[in-house]
């Protein structure tokens, strides 16, 4: 059985998830044109620690974040599917 990608809309709660597990989020471009970002891997324990308020070093956080962003800024300016 192959594991199921995981969608998240919010950029905040992929950056964290995405310095929680040290994993790369894949940008998609969805059917209504909204950027999502899919984890292959089960990110359970990195939502429980983002909503348990777990702290994270700000400046990691914020780097994530950054490159998160920049990932739908670049979606956006080149139109692309993926």
């Amino acid at each position: 059985m192959a594991k199921q990608k995981v969608q998240l809309e919010a950029a905040d709660l992929a950056a964290f998830c995405a310095y929680f597990l040290n994993k790369q989020p894949i940008p998609v471009r969805r059917e209504d044109g909204r950027i999502v970002f899919e984890f292959s891997d089960d990110i359970g324990e990195a939502l429980d620690a983002f909503y348990s308020n777990t702290p994270v070093p700000i400046g990691d956080y914020i780097q994530r974040l950054k490159h998160v962003r920049s990932m739908i800024f670049t979606m956006n300016q080149r139109g692309s599917k993926r």
